[in-house]
């Protein structure tokens, strides 16, 4: 008959461990044996655990979201992941274990990139080498010294430790002290009392434009030009500052050519974002799909992660010259036009001026 028996309790030790004790009770012809098996699990361990779990089922979640075409929503998703694996506590975690968080923070703000910007900024990792990261996941706290699924750079390996030097910095300093650069590391003390300011040493500069220029022009092929006006937003001064990203998709939310961004502005006149800023397109009128569509993704920063504010769309029979005013649906943006709820009743919209040439 064997009978197992957990009595935890907590100790005092510097890793602030549970010591786990298991009695074994063995009977034999008469006679009792008791074999006393004591096992230390650090805390951290199974804190790492928890977090472990936390990180699959929001990277579970990211896919679908990048299965579903949800591209932005799973960069929201990644940089959950990455904030809270900057957040788990590693003071009495293993070297391997730190190295296998430092490498799945790697992936994940890699591919948090891809999307954002919907450029190649690295040929891994892909949505399926993101898949193969589960097994990974499961593995940091009971075995870290698991291969990575799929090459990375070694600079990857100490990425939590840089992260986390450039992230923020608190500084001390007094209140005439707000003109200084944000790149010193020292800090000014007056008469005043201090106040504590949590200065973020990276912040969203503004973005530069990456519009194409026009195409070659063919015979009998017209091209769409769209010039960017403004765009109106109830809340524009509490924004201060947005950027669009320009693409053209068919019925089924799919890209039939490159995707392109404006660069950013901070001009505001009476609640709109003022642009004057040219797209030129790369497929002509005649080859654009009957039933396809040009999208504008409003966006603004929020820390250093671009979010969807708002978007709007024009689609082909709406191709006619001259100035048009577009309506603004709320996000998540649907490329489908499938559910469309319109972001505000104001008479607040997008103004363009179409052409062909």
């Amino acid at each position: 008959m064997n009978v197992q028996r957990y009595l935890s309790c907590q100790t005092t030790s510097m890793f602030s461990s549970i010591m786990i004790v298991k009695i074994n009770f063995f009977r034999y012809i008469g006679m009792t044996y008791v074999a006393f098996k004591i096992e230390t699990v650090k805390l951290s361990s199974m804190n790492l655990q928890d977090a472990s779990q936390n990180w699959l089922r929001l990277l579970k979640s990211a896919l679908d979201a990048e299965s579903w075409g949800q591209g932005l929503d799973a960069v929201e998703i990644y940089s959950r992941i990455s904030q809270s694996i900057l957040n788990t506590p590693r003071d009495v975690l293993s070297s391997s274990q730190i190295r296998s968080m430092s490498r799945l923070l790697y992936a994940v703000k890699t591919r948090a990139d891809q999307l954002e910007c919907m450029t190649i900024v690295s040929s891994t990792p892909t949505r399926q080498e993101m898949q193969s990261l589960e097994q990974f996941i499961t593995s940091i706290a009971k075995n870290p010294e698991l291969e990575f699924p799929f090459k990375i750079p070694e600079s990857a390996d100490d990425l939590i430790e840089s992260s986390n030097k450039i992230v923020t910095s608190n500084i001390d300093s007094s209140d005439d002290d707000d003109s200084s650069s944000t790149s010193e590391t020292h800090t000014k003390h007056g008469d005043n009392a201090k106040t504590k300011k949590q200065v973020s040493v990276i912040k969203a500069v503004s973005k530069t434009a990456n519009l194409l220029p026009p195409p070659s022009k063919l015979p009998n092929q017209n091209f769409p030009m769209i010039t960017l006006q403004k765009i109106g937003l109830k809340d524009a001064a509490r924004v201060n500052e947005i950027y669009l990203t320009i693409s053209c998709k068919d019925k089924a939310g799919l890209d039939i050519e490159p995707i392109q961004e404006t660069a950013s502005t901070s001009h505001i006149d009476d609640k709109h974002f003022i642009f004057d800023q040219v797209v030129h397109f790369q497929k002509s009128h005649e080859q654009f799909p009957r039933d396809g569509a040009i999208f504008f993704e409003v966006k603004y920063f929020k820390k250093t992660l671009a979010k969807v504010k708002c978007f709007a769309f024009l689609e082909k029979d709406e191709f006619k010259p001259g100035p048009l005013v577009l309506e603004l649906y709320s996000k998540p943006t649907d490329f489908r036009r499938k559910k469309l709820s319109l972001l505000t009743k104001k008479p607040l919209y997008l103004h363009i001026e179409f052409a062909l040439y």
